[in-house]
């Protein structure tokens, strides 16, 4: 099961909010109440999201935020804040990886976000690290003096200047001012560290640190207007008629993705229990479930998928048509399964662990796993003959690998 620290100087919300999400039983909550202790939960767990909090003046957040730049750099941080949240225009880079959730929020919600940020891990796309534009926002809520150094993995290296939040300088390759920070503000995966403002500083940038960042306090602020080209039948004859289309920003889409990622939790399709597994194996199938739906549910072809054991028993399911009996396919497919090993045995080939049947109407994908708690299980996914049955393949395997973690 994957791990989510929370980091807060507040102990009253720490137990709040790790008792909440403990409740969903979809990963282990750790809390730290200070920076030592959160060190020390990075250094003994495998932390796939962090949790913090700006409102804490008992916490400096910044100074764990930099650590994990440094030492944790494709770990996806959630920051709470009680002072705004930032709505980006456009997305560059990786803005939801350092995820803003403005309080007061339901404990749903922030769990609908921690799912959106351990879905960035199955995918592989946390690989991109922290953006700078995504940081700036932050130091602008924070208000401070400081100099902010940072780095990239590509060799990029510049320094910005902050007095008591504004931007007054930026220095990159030989550039200084407002060319730098625009110049600095695109770079992803980056690491930085907090220092003193030096004495003397002149102030050589007068825009807003916000309008550098692309972004606004107001969400209505950040929607854009784009050109769309749309092909209009009239009289028999294509028009080609040029509108104005109103699209919302990436912070639109996160908002989505998480409320559909708790929503998706609730409409997934438990059968009853069956007296032969236990309530951790169920709760195991049910978590890989509401991760292989989130991740393939709009991919073109997407029939259904289920979770299910060995012996074809039924424990989580997912469908976009209603047509399919996945009770008949949970209990028919182990069979496939033992014939395709027993052809296996015969040739003397190693395990069948996997197979594709390509059928007229559907193509099915199977595959065979041990679960966390040692339970045998087998992930099925059903996809319509046109659908791209090799990516699904591909994300079955990737999530297999994710629920089944190296010894």
């Amino acid at each position: 099961m994957d791990n989510v620290l929370i980091a807060d100087g507040d102990a009253q919300l720490l137990e709040t909010l790790k008792n909440g999400l403990n409740r969903l039983r979809q990963f282990n909550v750790h809390v730290a109440g200070d920076m030592d202790s959160a060190v020390a939960a990075l250094s003994a767990h495998r932390i796939a999201v962090l949790v913090t909090s700006l409102t804490s003046e008992a916490f400096d957040s910044l100074s764990l935020l930099s650590y994990m730049s440094r030492n944790h750099p494709i770990t996806p941080c959630i920051v709470m804040t009680g002072r705004g949240k930032p709505w980006f225009k456009s997305r560059l880079g990786q803005q939801s990886f350092l995820y803003y959730q403005e309080k007061p929020f339901q404990i749903g919600t922030l769990a609908s976000s921690v799912i959106v940020g351990l879905n960035l891990c199955d995918l592989g796309t946390n690989i991109e690290g922290m953006t700078l534009v995504s940081l700036l926002p932050l130091m602008a809520m924070l208000g401070g003096t400081c100099r902010l150094t940072v780095s990239t993995d590509d060799k990029q290296a510049g320094e910005m200047y902050f007095k008591d939040g504004v931007l007054f300088d930026a220095r990159c390759n030989g550039q200084d001012g407002e060319p730098a920070a625009r110049r600095m503000a695109v770079w992803n995966r980056i690491a930085f560290e907090i220092s003193g403002f030096p004495d003397n500083t002149p102030r050589r940038i007068e825009t807003d640190l916000m309008e550098i960042a692309d972004a606004s306090w107001k969400k209505e602020d950040a929607i854009t207007k784009k050109e769309t080209r749309v092909m209009h039948q009239v009289a028999g004859d294509d028009v080609l008629v040029l509108e104005d289309v109103v699209t919302g920003n990436e912070d639109d889409a996160a908002e989505e993705e998480a409320q559909e990622a708790i929503t998706l939790w609730e409409e997934i399709s438990v059968p009853p229990d069956p007296d032969t597994t236990d309530s951790v194996t169920r709760e195991v199938a049910q978590r890989m479930m509401h991760r292989l739906a989130m991740d393939i549910r709009r991919v073109k072809g997407y029939q259904a998928a289920a979770v299910f054991t060995v012996n074809g028993d039924l424990l989580a399911t997912d469908r976009n048509v209603e047509n399919l009996d996945l009770s008949r396919l949970a209990a028919e497919m182990p069979r496939f399964c033992n014939d395709a090993q027993a052809a296996a045995d015969r040739m003397q080939l190693d395990a069948a662990d996997a197979f594709t049947l390509h059928t007229r109407s559907s193509i099915l994908l199977l595959q065979k796993f041990v679960s966390e708690t040692g339970t045998p299980l087998c992930a099925l996914i059903v996809c319509s003959p046109q659908g791209n049955w090799y990516y699904f393949k591909v994300r079955l395997e990737n999530l297999v690998r994710v629920a089944v973690p190296a010894n």
